[in-house]
């Protein structure tokens, strides 16, 4: 509300499959933008309807690829697939890419992501597809290499489709579609590895509790982007308790917190970060909101120029 009260046209999105950004705004978004504020939209990604549209997008791909495909029934397919390993991170990756294109007028998009788990693996998953894709187009290129030594002895080779018609066997990349489609996947990819490791068009911000086990994660988390090229350019402390004068029972937590934020700055001494104090209620409706804004927004928005 911060990059909006400033003149910022924000789209704000929930990619957490247990949303809670209804209950922080106190009205009910659904997975289209919701105008809640002047310059601010919401929405709250529904991630079932997520993964069957992209499950529905590869079907459709591998019949284009291989039409004999469709003498069979897909169906049970799509059934397994859906809660195949990583469909869940490429779908996520999916509507990530298909809000990107569909920006429209907004000037930023926050991207309010899943636990630390499913987040690194959305984020790392383009530079390890490009890896993947990269084995796949060289294994193709043996394929094609292989047809071609067919065909030079027995001469060119067909295959039936699923209502009898015949087409030529590819042997040259430029006419094998399944090298094509390869080829615009790992364009694809690389466009997304470059605009999430990019630090001209995206900005990484990392929240965490003054607390041991948060250190550990947020400390873990960084070295596995660091790994693929993706700097954390800012670290959010949240709950950070502040007391004057605190009572004997709250003395060593406070000492053991202070300590803390000692090895977080150590720690994290190029990164920017910022402190929120600890709040009694729960962040919740636009009086709550608007009193952390101008903080918030006045530590991202040097990172926006």
């Amino acid at each position: 509300m911060g990059l909006a009260g400033r003149g910022r046209n924000v789209l704000l999105v929930s990619l957490d499959p247990a949303h809670n950004l209804s209950d922080v705004f106190e009205m009910s978004l659904t997975d289209l933008p919701t105008c809640v504020s002047p310059h601010l939209s919401v929405m709250e990604v529904n991630m079932e309807r997520a993964i069957q549209r992209y499950l529905d997008q590869t079907v459709q791909s591998m019949k284009r690829l291989y039409r004999y495909l469709t003498v069979f029934n897909l169906d049970k397919f799509v059934d397994v697939m859906k809660y195949a390993p990583g469909i869940e991170e490429y779908a996520t990756l999916e509507t990530i890419r298909n809000i990107l294109e569909q920006k429209g007028t907004h000037d930023c998009i926050i991207l309010d992501t899943a636990p630390t788990g499913l987040t690194l693996k959305v984020m790392t998953l383009p530079g390890v597809s490009l890896t993947w894709v990269g084995q796949l187009l060289d294994m193709r290129r043996r394929i094609l290499s292989h047809r071609r030594k067919v065909a030079h002895i027995k001469g060119d080779q067909y295959v039936k489709g699923g209502k009898g018609e015949q087409g030529r066997i590819a042997l040259t990349e430029e006419e094998d579609r399944v090298l094509q489609e390869l080829r615009a996947y790992q364009e694809e990819m690389q466009r997304m590895k470059d605009l999430v490791a990019g630090t001209s068009h995206t900005t990484v911000v990392m929240v965490m509790n003054p607390d041991q086990l948060s250190l550990f994660e947020t400390t873990r988390a960084r070295e596995l982007l660091d790994r693929f090229g993706i700097r954390i350019r800012a670290l959010i402390l949240n709950k950070v308790l502040a007391m004057t004068n605190p009572p004997p029972e709250l003395a060593e937590l406070l000492q053991n917190q202070e300590e803390m934020k000692a090895t977080v700055r150590d720690q994290f001494r190029k990164i920017a970060i910022l402190e929120i104090p600890y709040r009694l209620c729960h962040l919740r409706g636009r009086d709550e909101l608007n009193s952390l804004a101008p903080s918030l927004a006045q530590f991202i928005l040097p990172m926006l120029k």
